[in-house]
């Protein structure tokens, strides 16, 4: 039988491999939609305007938070009685909702005021509107993770990003400016929370019930203020890069670099992870078990990223002069940087779900707070010392992969050994003979657009095709469970009766 994320019982065994299918197809589409959205506003928008939003979203970003704390990671845990806190987590969601719209709102003027730009109060403005549609999704979006529905949850997630996508392009287009990546955003949110509540359809009463907001609020309260330490070190950069006195578009360049970079497969990672941590509340009673899946989803994510990351870092070069205006290609730099960082990052995010699925919220919030001091300490000193947004992405790229390693660690700790690093070993070794081969054919090509378009296509074809080969040489059960998750079942045993013909050769 073919192997599976989680080993055990086959119907949550058939639903979690379905559910890695639906969320990594929508992250496959919405890549796309990123990468269309990417190459138009870098026509349409200058690089101060993308500044502007990175030092606007400082300020959202945190105020978001109290739109859910954890509250829906709590319901998630709750499987079993969710029903039961259905109604006091909508009201205290759409309560704190509403506080950060209006936290929102205050702040506004004071960033502006801290950053030296005055557009930055109407951006957090119009970001505020988003804040109690957010709170909307909680509930619904709960109900669907705890019973498994990932291809309605694929399907939000896909609604919400074509809306923002198309609504983003047009109003760039009009000449909207920086206005133009804020303002589709309430909208789109709206759209989606009323789908969600016609997928999910809770059942709200008309009392407050408060209270179970006191439960609520013990049980999110160190996840929440572990999220604010992730929003911290998501957003620190923009802050760091603001106070530092650097200029919009340099601060721009930094943006529009980390956009095309770390975001696009943190997307492809937030599929899995989506899948993985409502499956692993309901092996609570089996911690092997718990760490077994962790580690298989682990290994099949590196087997998805790591070659994505290295493919982006030989092929950008001819990307960026294809797709993008001269003045974006300043940020080539950033960008290749940054998207190494995700391949030890991105294979951990596994190791984050198992913590909250095991209650270890405490443990992953004392972890955090050494690692956001970490991150602070790194990127100021980038920042002040070298005075370069180059130094500064290689400062992140050097704290996500250390602080990957202590948060997988820290996760299986008990339970064998072996790290991160162990698990994308096969993957990497893989990924760097095919970076070397598209290398040598990338510099032997001429200059210009022909040549570009060709190291993409010739130099994307021979990738992947010596990445494939190559992992199937060294790792190929590997390969196998993998294209068994994204339902290439017929390739999957084509490489198992591969590996068994040579097998019998050999003895």
């Amino acid at each position: 039988m073919a192997s599976s994320l989680l080993p055990g019982e086959p119907s949550l065994r058939e639903r979690m491999t379905g559910g890695v299918f639906w969320l990594s197809f929508q992250s496959g589409l919405t890549r796309l939609l990123g990468a269309l959205q990417a190459a138009a506003l870098a026509w349409l928008l200058d690089s101060s305007d993308w500044g502007s939003v990175g030092l606007a979203l400082t300020v959202s970003a945190f105020l978001q938070l109290l739109c859910d704390p954890g509250i829906e990671s709590v319901l998630v845990s709750r499987t079993h009685g969710i029903r039961h806190w259905v109604t006091p987590a909508y009201w205290m969601g759409l309560c704190l909702g509403v506080v950060g719209a209006v936290g929102m709102l205050a702040a506004a003027p004071a960033a502006a005021w801290a950053y030296g730009e005055p557009g930055v109060m109407g951006l957090v403005c119009v970001m505020a509107l988003s804040a109690p549609t957010n709170a909307l999704l909680v509930v619904p979006n709960a109900l669907l993770r705890s019973q498994l529905r990932f291809r309605e949850l694929a399907l939000l997630a896909f609604v919400m990003r074509l809306v923002t996508v198309s609504l983003t392009i047009a109003t760039a287009a009009a000449g909207w400016g920086a206005y133009s990546f804020v303002a589709p955003v309430p909208i789109a949110s709206g759209v989606t929370a009323a789908l969600a509540w016609r997928f999910a359809r809770p059942t709200i009463h008309p009392t407050f019930q408060f209270r179970r907001w006191r439960y609520l609020v013990r049980a999110s309260s160190q996840l929440g203020a572990t999220r604010i330490l992730q929003t911290l070190v998501a957003q620190g950069a923009y802050v760091v890069l603001g106070l530092a006195g650097f200029s919009l578009s340099a601060i721009g360049l930094y943006y529009f670099a980390y956009s095309m970079s770390a975001q696009a497969t943190q997307l492809m990672s937030s599929s899995v992870i989506h899948a993985v941590f409502p499956a692993l509340t309901k092996l609570s009673s089996d911690p092997p078990r718990q760490v077994g899946a962790t580690r298989r989803a682990a290994r099949i994510l590196a087997v998805v990223i790591v070659p994505f990351c290295l493919a982006q870092v030989v092929l950008g070069a001819s990307l960026f002069r294809i797709c993008f205006p001269p003045d974006k290609q300043d940020a080539l730099a950033s960008f290749q940087i940054l998207t190494l960082a995700v391949i030890l990052n991105a294979p951990a995010w596994p190791a984050s779900s198992l913590l909250m699925a095991q209650s270890r919220f405490r443990e992953l919030l004392v972890l955090w707070l050494r690692w956001t001091a970490v991150y602070v300490v790194l990127v100021s000193a980038a920042a002040w010392g070298a005075g370069n947004v180059n130094w500064v992405a290689a400062a992140v790229a050097v704290w996500h992969a250390a602080s990957a390693v202590a948060i997988f660690r820290l996760a299986v700790r008990g339970h064998g050994t072996g790290g991160v690093i162990r698990e994308v070993t096969p993957p990497l070794i893989a990924g760097v003979a095919a970076l070397i081969a598209a290398a040598i054919l990338v510099r032997a090509t001429a200059q210009g657009l022909m040549a570009d378009l060709l190291d993409l296509t010739l130099g994307g074809s021979l990738f992947a095709m010596v990445y494939t080969v190559t992992l199937a040489w060294i790792a190929p059960h590997l390969l196998a469970d993998t294209l068994d998750q994204l339902r290439l079942r017929g390739l999957a045993n084509r490489v198992r009766r591969g590996t068994h013909s040579s097998n019998h050769r050999a003895s």
